[in-house]
């Protein structure tokens, strides 16, 4: 199943040099566990898997996703104009239950998005 969902995602994001499995070994060596068993990633682990593609769309997808808890629906109907520089969120459209919602946007990305 996990194979499936894998492929649906890396198709979705046009992700074809990025491994999947790769992020599984990542995860699953990972420094550190919180209570609930799930992996957290050090800084270091985490600049190294924003900067393991090779395209920088695909590093902004990955960088967007983890600095502002996106999901990867909201991501794909993402748009220029849902970027609020002045207050520096992003404005989420019909985002689950259908509702819009404002989600801050780190300030170091905020140059990335604009000059792509």
């Amino acid at each position: 199943m996990s194979q499936i969902v894998s492929r649906k995602a890396d198709a979705l994001w046009g992700i074809g040099s990025f491994s999947s499995t790769g992020l599984r070994s990542l995860l699953r060596h990972s420094s550190a566990l919180d209570s609930g068993g799930i992996p957290l990633l050090s800084r270091d682990e985490v600049q190294t898997l924003i900067r393991t593609p090779h395209h920088l769309k695909h590093r902004l997808i990955l960088a967007t996703l983890y600095t502002t808890g996106l999901r990867a629906s909201e991501l794909c109907r993402l748009q220029g104009t849902d970027i609020d520089s002045g207050r520096i969120v992003v404005i989420v459209h019909q985002g689950k239950s259908k509702k819009d919602r404002q989600v801050p946007l780190s300030p170091d990305l905020l140059p990335q998005l604009r000059g792509y």
